[in-house]
């Protein structure tokens, strides 16, 4: 009799000890989950101000980047533009860029749709075309403008009607789609 009771008592000891131990492990793991859990991407925050200072509606990218979508007033289209966090230096001068693509091509753009680009290129007063290079292998043809990181809400406004307005012109052109 004894020894059933002692093996009882052990018995719950152990129980006992092992439920301490789960709860005191217990909140380690949800302390890991949160910390392993990525952040999601915030984007400059001197684009965010600018952005909602325009009331612009807009969504933060997987690269941080500023994503927004505007539609043609008396037609039946919308261009995305997209308005980089990182920025680049030249010299002292800290540079964004706010782009908006055209058309897209499984390989190099043919001669005549480059030649058509330069040429656009040549006759826009503000930006210029430019080919990305994505991580499936296509070409995307995108108008971009490079300007000062610390651009105002009126310039970031006049930078966002210019590659949106170049870059749906040249889709129509193109593909005669509205993809972007």
């Amino acid at each position: 009799m004894k020894r059933v009771s002692l093996l009882r008592s052990r018995l719950l000891v152990s129980l006992l000890l092992q439920s301490l131990l789960l709860l005191a492990v217990a909140p380690a793991f949800a302390q890991v989950d949160t910390v392993d859990a990525p952040a999601p991407p915030q984007g400059d925050p001197r684009v965010r101000a600018v952005l909602d200072e325009l009331g612009y509606e807009y969504e933060v990218d997987a690269d941080g980047d500023y994503r927004a979508v505007f539609e043609f007033e008396g037609e039946r289209r919308s261009q995305v533009v997209y308005v980089n966090s990182q920025t680049a230096t030249y010299d002292s001068l800290e540079i964004r860029e706010v782009w908006s693509p055209a058309i897209e091509s499984k390989g190099p753009l043919t001669p005549k749709i480059a030649n058509r680009l330069l040429s656009a290129s040549f006759d826009a007063p503000f930006g210029a075309w430019q080919c990305l290079k994505q991580a499936n292998g296509r070409i995307l043809a995108v108008f971009a403008v490079k300007l000062g990181a610390d651009a105002d809400a009126a310039m970031i406004r006049k930078a966002i009607k210019a590659v949106i307005s170049h870059a749906d012109e040249m889709e129509k052109e193109l593909s005669k789609k509205d993809t972007y």
